[in-house]
């Protein structure tokens, strides 16, 4: 009987290849265009498109077909699994020669210690080149095992050294290797790299119990579909005999929905690891010269093709001309990024999938002052207690001028706030979302959504419950201080805010993370009560490293899903519950989630680590999670926010510890992950300065880390684009392999500084600081574009980038800049009430809207006066 596999290579081509196949008859096709891509890719990738042409993906669209559930085996199996493989292993080595026992208990030799080095250099050796860099995964119980393993193949006996091989690739999963101690790459890799190399005789022995695995794998369709099982062998029995196999047909699936760089990885695998792949080698060629011209990197396309000529045997020529057709007519896009099609701001920074943009103000728009004609405001209480967050909606400028908050104290507070706002050169943290006619705005303790499209006052959303999002245990309790005692603790120099409320209104993004995905918004909260009931604050506590440690990232959160069209609270919970594994609990969500088909990806920090943990979107269910790296001890600041960025089946993380990892969003499996310098400014060599506990100075006293306020990875092209928190510069990276391909300063640039990602205008990177605004040329690979400018007055929020240019918050009026000079074009004032500057921009491509602390104001130009009369009137 045929398996699986074997049925599936001997189909002809498919029916969309059938269907399209007229067009193939002459042999050319005009241009680069996803119809073109669809005919070639049915014919060779080797599994079948969906009967109905609309079925077929465009290039750099989302795939109609939905991959199955990912993975959710538990990672106690693996365990469990490995560990009997280690004790059969020891069993066998006891009925070994007396002279075996003997070598096992001896040091181990050079080559022995050789690979241990490399094995453990994830977490050694790297101090010099990456100083106060993050912590790596390694394991010295690995490590041992694969000693063993060594010497066993040293003396021939390759049935024992099989045993060990597999048992550490099973236990392998997030332990790291590096050959240069900056570029790291799955554990797992290097065990296949010293199995391939070993002679017939070894190879063949190695399988014996490989094959039965793969097998096992292919053949568990009650637990997994085909995908994941090909992915399955490809993970844990690549070196077996069907694992080449397995390969391509996962390339293949991933070349039918356009994802080119993980169908590279593999094919790679096959011509570079596989030591005796029995699948056409002109095959694999073909189909990387086609993941290369998906990715748009021609060059390496047509070298491919050309080796695939060389060794032709089961590829036809006919098929061989209609690649080459295709690259080379191909532009490169090396320098080109996916932007969205459709105006839109579904994620905190407009990032994720791809790089979005809001929609464009009106045609003259910006030629009158602005006046408030809509206002939402809520109960302004600088520590509230019991129930709180009631709020209010008016309609017009006359009813927004006279609004009053429900008692002097409140007043008193908010323009006590006001003031601090202005005098410190605070910027607004408030970043909200819009989707499908709505815009999305956080309160200090709800969820609150209305419609663009027309002014009224019912919302069209607001959270079922409450909720009082915290920070960490050290930033709440020196601010809750007397501002006497704040000034006695070292960690307060890092926080320059009055109170926990003045922090999340103009420091805290992570507070701010949301995410609208498929019609649910995700956001991030805290501890969750009812409308009706008192909150009951813990109070103030003294945490026993209060004075000791700085401020952290470390919190407690709740993850909420919301049906934007009914209003319906799906879930809410603490993130994300005990699944899978006890150290998530209590864990923190540090940046808006990042869809990803049926799940949703998801920045957290827990127990002193970073992970990417994937939850199901309409249960929130873990359904597995990756350890990137460990917090390094001078920690990222707290109240930044991490920005995922995913294209076709990658994901990409920064966290802010030197550290950028590429993992694979269906199975959670560790691609590559690559060092980068941080940015450590020593603050006072000889300590003259600095406060110390027990005599001992912190190194987060001593030194100060300098870069962007969020850590943001942004897909574009063949690049990953990187704005950390901890260094000084805009950085592009090779997407498939890590490598450094560009770098930009984001500090005193012509005497000009910025920290704050913008956005992306035609390939242009926007950036913004408290008095600075650079621009980068992506197409030059980051070259300053345009003049940078030192601002004048400080901005009090979030820019927008607009056709007509780039639009800044100033205190009490919007100044106007060029796209491509950077300069000053003109300054727009806007009517607000009471003394509140302007806070973060939002356009709906109808009106502005303005977002900061208790309000969001919708503003429309002054004239003609009859616009604004008419929204008055309620017309």
């Amino acid at each position: 009987m045929k398996t699986t596999m074997e049925r599936h290579r001997n189909r002809s081509c498919s029916p969309v290849a059938r269907v399209y196949w007229p067009t193939l008859s002459g042999w050319t096709i005009p241009k680069w265009n996803g119809a073109a891509w669809a005919i070639l890719l049915a014919m060779v990738a080797g599994q079948a498109l969906a009967a109905a042409p609309q079925a077929v993906p465009a290039p750099g669209g989302a795939p109609r077909r939905i991959i199955g559930a990912v993975i959710r085996e538990a990672p106690a199996a693996a365990e469990n699994a490995a560990a009997v493989a280690v004790v059969a292993a020891q069993d066998q080595a006891a009925t070994e020669p007396a002279q075996e026992k003997a070598a096992d208990n001896a040091p181990p030799d050079a080559a022995a210690q050789d690979d241990a080095a490399v094995a453990g250099q994830a977490d050694a050796g790297d101090e010099k080149r990456f100083p106060f860099g993050a912590t790596l995964q390694t394991n010295p119980d690995i490590e041992e095992v694969l000693r063993k393993a060594q010497r066993y193949m040293e003396e021939g006996n390759y049935r024992a050294a099989s045993r060990f091989w597999q048992a550490a690739v099973q236990r392998a999963g997030d332990q790291l290797y590096s050959t240069d101690g900056e570029i790291y790459f799955p554990l797992v890799r290097k065990i296949e790299e010293i199995i391939a190399k070993l002679p017939p005789e070894g190879l063949e022995t190695y399988r014996i119990a490989a094959d039965a695995e793969a097998t096992e794998y292919l053949a568990d369709d009650s637990r997994f579909d085909q995908v994941q099982r090909w992915q399955k062998v490809v993970d844990l029995a690549f070196l077996s005999t069907p694992g080449d196999q397995a390969a391509l047909q996962l390339a293949s699936h991933y070349l039918d929905r356009y994802q080119a760089i993980p169908a590279q990885l593999l094919l790679r695998r096959i011509l570079d690891v596989y030591p005796d792949s029995r699948v056409p080698r002109d095959e694999v060629l073909m189909k990387l010269a086609l993941a290369y011209g998906l990715s748009g990197d021609r060059q390496r396309g047509l070298a491919a093709l050309q080796e695939a000529r060389q060794v032709r045997a089961t590829v036809t020529a006919a098929v061989l001309d209609q690649v080459e057709v295709l690259l080379a007519s191909a532009t490169d896009r090396s320098s080109g990024g996916n932007v969205a099609k459709a105006p839109a701001w579904t994620s905190s920074l407009g990032l994720g999938h791809e790089v979005q943009q809001m929609p464009d103000l009106p045609a003259g728009f910006l030629d009158e002052g602005l006046a408030p004609v809509w206002m939402f405001q809520h109960d302004f209480l600088k520590q509230p207690r019991g129930k709180f967050i009631q709020g209010e909606v008016y309609v017009g400028n006359k009813a927004i001028q006279a609004a009053a908050f429900p008692s002097s104290t409140q007043d008193r507070e908010f323009e006590a706030v006001c003031r601090e706002w202005q005098r410190n050169n605070w910027r607004a943290s408030s970043l909200p979302l819009l989707d499908q006619g709505r815009i999305l705005f956080k309160t200090q303790a709800d969820l609150a959504a209305w419609p663009t499209t027309s002014l009224q006052t019912d919302a069209l959303l607001r959270s079922l419950n409450l909720n009082r999002y915290a920070p960490d245990e050290i930033s709440k309790f020196i601010l809750e201080q007397s501002d006497q005692n704040r000034r006695n603790f070292p960690a307060a120099a890092n926080l320059p805010y009055s109170s926990v409320e003045t922090m999340q209104y103009f420091g805290d993004l992570a507070f701010q993370s949301m995410t609208v995905h498929e019609g649910i918004a995700y956001s991030v909260e805290g501890d969750n009560f009812g409308r009706d009931a008192v909150y009951r604050d813990t109070g103030r506590r003294n945490p026993v490293n209060a004075w000791s440690s700085p401020p952290t990232r470390e919190r407690t959160t709740y993850l909420s899903a919301y049906d934007l069209a009914s209003g319906r609270t799906l879930w809410s919970k603490p993130f994300p519950g005990n699944e899978p594994g006890e150290e998530l609990v209590g864990s923190a969500v540090v940046g808006p989630p990042v869809g990803y088909l049926q799940s949703v990806l998801v920045p957290v920090l827990a127990g002193g680590r970073f992970l990417l943990v994937a939850i199901d979107s309409g249960t929130g269910a873990a359904l597995w999670k990756r350890v990137i790296c460990d917090v390094p001890q001078v920690q990222p600041a707290s109240t930044t926010l991490v920005q995922l960025a995913v294209s076709g089946s990658d994901v990409f993380m920064v966290c802010g510890c030197g550290v950028l990892a590429n993992v694979d969003a269906s199975s959670g499996q560790l691609r590559w992950v690559r060092r980068y310098p941080r940015s450590v400014k020593e603050l006072d060599a000889e300590g003259a300065n600095q406060q110390f506990f027990g005599r001992v100075q912190q190194d987060w006293q001593r030194y100060q880390l300098q870069g962007w306020n969020h850590d943001v990875a942004v897909v574009w092209g063949n690049w990953i684009l990187v704005a950390a928190s901890d260094t000084n510069f805009l950085a592009g990276y090779r997407r498939s392999d890590g490598e450094l391909v560009w770098q930009a300063p984001r500090a005193d640039v012509l005497g000009c500084t910025v920290d704050q990602w913008l956005g992306v205008r035609d390939g242009i990177v926007y950036a913004t600081g408290p008095r600075g605004l650079i621009a980068y040329e992506l197409g030059a690979e980051g070259r300053l574009y345009g003049t940078p400018q030192r601002l004048e007055k400080a901005i009090s929020g979030r820019g927008l980038i607009t056709a007509q240019g780039i639009l800044l918050p100033v205190q009490d009026h919007l100044e106007l800049y060029d796209l491509r000079s950077l300069s000053k074009i003109k300054e727009i004032p806007v009517q607000l009430p009471t003394n509140m500057p302007i806070g973060s921009l939002a356009s709906d491509g109808t009106r502005l809207w303005i977002a900061a602390m208790n309000r969001l104001i919708a503003v429309e130009p002054v004239t003609p006066i009859s616009a604004v009369e008419s929204v008055e009137e309620g017309n």
